[in-house]
C-alpha cells in the first residue's frame, strides 16, 4: 500500500521557474536569440513531452525486453546527451547563470523551508546537482553543513567563489553512489531542478545512488520538471534520435518527463517515501523520507 501524500497547490510566481539546466535554447538559425541567449522562451515555445514530431520513437513503457542492439543504441545516445549537457553547462550557461537564474521561486523556497525544519542545527546535507550553490545561503541560515556535487566544473567554480566554506566534488548524479565516503553519511539531501536531465534507464541508478548517501529516515527534497500540455511541440533536433515516451530533444537540450506513476514507482523502488508534495513554477516538488 502506498503512503498517503499531502498535496499542496502552490501559487506560481510571475518569474519563470523552468530555466534550469539546458532549458534555454541556442538555435543557429535564431539570430535574435543568439544575441540574447538569456531571454526566456517557455511561454510560447516550450516542448511538450510525448508529442514527438517525427523520428524513431520507442515506447519505453511497453519495452520490456529490448534487444541487445537496441540497448547499445540507447546507451550511446544517453552517454552522448550526458556529455553534451556538461559541455553546455561549462561553455554556455555557467558564466551568466546567477545573473539570470539565481532567483529562488516561491514554491522552491517553500519546500526548502519544509526540508530544513526536519533537520537539526549542525546536520550535514548533500546538495546533489548544486550548480552555483544558490540554495546554500538558505541552508546556512538553518545552521546546516553542506557538501555539494555537480557535473559541471565551471558551475562549481562559481559556487566555490561565492562560498569557499562548502566542500564540493565534480560528479554526475548517476555516479554519486560510487563515492565511498558518501555511503550513509548525510542527514538529508536536496536535488533540485536536475533529474529531468537523466534518461529513464539511469533513473534506478541515480535515485538508488542518492538514497545510498542518506541515513535511515533522513529527509530528501526532490523536484521533477512538468511538461506543459498547452505548448506545441517543436520538431526534434535529430529526427533519427532513439527517443522513448516522455523524452524531448530540442534546441540542444535533452529532457525526460516520466509519467507520475513511473515517478512514484521509481521512488518507492529506490527506498524513498513521499510525505509531502506540491506543484508550482513548472515543477512537482517532493519531500521524501529515506
Amino acid at each position: 500500500m502506498r503512503p498517503i501524500v499531502t498535496v499542496t497547490p502552490i501559487i506560481v510566481g510571475s518569474r519563470c521557474g523552468r530555466c534550469r539546466h539546458g532549458r534555454q535554447r541556442v538555435r543557429p538559425a535564431d539570430r535574435e536569440y543568439i544575441r540574447n541567449p538569456w531571454r526566456c522562451r517557455h511561454s510560447t515555445q516550450r516542448p511538450r513531452a510525448r508529442l514527438l514530431a517525427g523520428g524513431m520513437t520507442w515506447d519505453h513503457d511497453r519495452m520490456s525486453s529490448p534487444s541487445s542492439s537496441g540497448q547499445d543504441v540507447r546507451r550511446r545516445f544517453l552517454d552522448q546527451r550526458r556529455q553534451i549537457n556538461v559541455t553546455r553547462m561549462n561553455t554556455l550557461f555557467a558564466a551568466g547563470y546567477d545573473d539570470h537564474w539565481g532567483h529562488i521561486n516561491r514554491s522552491h523556497a517553500e519546500f526548502i523551508g519544509r526540508f530544513t525544519t526536519i533537520l537539526a542545527p549542525g546536520d550535514e546535507i548533500l546538495d546533489a546537482a548544486c550548480g552555483t550553490g544558490k540554495y546554500w545561503p538558505t541552508l546556512h541560515r538553518a545552521d546546516l553543513r553542506i557538501i555539494g556535487v555537480d557535473h559541471s566544473e565551471a558551475m562549481l567554480e562559481n559556487a566555490r567563489a561565492k562560498d569557499p566554506t562548502v566542500s564540493t566534488q565534480c560528479c554526475a548524479l548517476q555516479e554519486v553512489a560510487a563515492i565511498p565516503e558518501f555511503t550513509g553519511r548525510f542527514a538529508g539531501l536536496i536535488c533540485v531542478d536536475a533529474i529531468e536531465n537523466i534518461g529513464p534507464e539511469d533513473w534506478p541508478r541515480t535515485l538508488g545512488g542518492l538514497r545510498s548517501t542518506l541515513r535511515q529516515s533522513a529527509p530528501a527534497y526532490l523536484t521533477m520538471e512538468l511538461p506543459d500540455p498547452a505548448d506545441k511541440p517543436d520538431p526534434p533536433d535529430d529526427p533519427a534520435a532513439p527517443l522513448v515516451n516522455g523524452e524531448v530533444l530540442d534546441g540542444g537540450a535533452y529532457h525526460y518527463y516520466p509519467a507520475e506513476t513511473l515517478v512514484a514507482e521509481s521512488l518507492d523502488s529506490a527506498g524513498f517515501r513521499v510525505i509531502h508534495a506540491g506543484e508550482g513554477d513548472g515543477y512537482r516538488h517532493l519531500l521524501c523520507i529515506a
